[in-house]
């Protein structure tokens, strides 16, 4: 006997829906670089320099890590060892007749023209008369461009002195004049003490990274 056909249920069940996933979203976080978690060349936190450390991995020499306080050039202390101080690039533009304060304004800038006029000033290299700025010497010897070369060289005796200044004792007007003005700054210098390694050797042999087919052949 054939089937009577099925008839729809009284309370059809609700539509079943899949069950919600949650997806998970991975999220890539990336550390936010600062000027002072970055390493520089000079900071004690840096590991040693890729040739150093290759030579030492090989044994050919051994190296020990020197760090000491050291006294450097500002960014526009590096400008001045390099062209010259303002107060001396001020005077050479100053003509025999002497030029105004405007004028001299025009061709540096307030904020420059006003930081060589006072140096230039206390060397006593130029005077005021009615607004014209005269010189009152023909050639300058740029003393501030000579100390800031011994300082980027690294000289233990113009070190010593900074180090003299910062605790307060008696040190010739030019190194204070550094400090002053912001020229120079201690950072934590890092030098390499290096002697012959066990597996010394003159020229150092470069092995092979990768098996080639001439490889094979030899």
């Amino acid at each position: 006997n054939p089937k009577p056909p099925c008839s729809p249920p009284l309370f059809p069940e609700p539509h079943r829906r899949r069950p919600w996933r949650r997806r998970s979203r991975r999220r890539t976080w990336r550390a936010r670089s600062s000027p002072t978690s970055t390493p520089t060349a000079r900071s004690p936190t840096r590991a040693p320099s890729p040739p150093i450390k290759r030579l030492r991995a090989f044994h050919i020499i051994e190296s020990t890590d020197i760090t000491r306080e050291a006294w450097v050039l500002t960014d526009e202390a590096k400008g001045y060892a390099a062209g010259g101080s303002r107060e001396v690039h001020l005077v050479a533009a100053i003509p025999p007749e002497g030029a105004s304060r405007a004028a001299l304004k025009e061709e540096f800038g307030d904020v420059v023209f006003d930081i060589a006029r006072k140096a230039a000033a206390k060397n006593k290299w130029i005077r005021f008369e009615r607004g014209i700025v005269l010189r009152t010497v023909e050639d300058t010897t740029d003393e501030m461009q000579e100390l800031l070369k011994r300082v980027e060289n690294g000289e233990d005796e113009v070190q010593e002195q900074l180090k003299r200044l910062e605790k307060g004792k008696v040190v010739p007007d030019l190194i204070k004049e550094l400090k002053r003005r912001k020229l120079v700054t201690k950072e934590k210098v890092i030098w390499y003490s290096l002697k012959k390694g066990p597996e010394f050797v003159v020229k150092r042999k470069t092995l092979a990274t990768d098996v080639t087919r001439e490889h094979l052949k030899r």
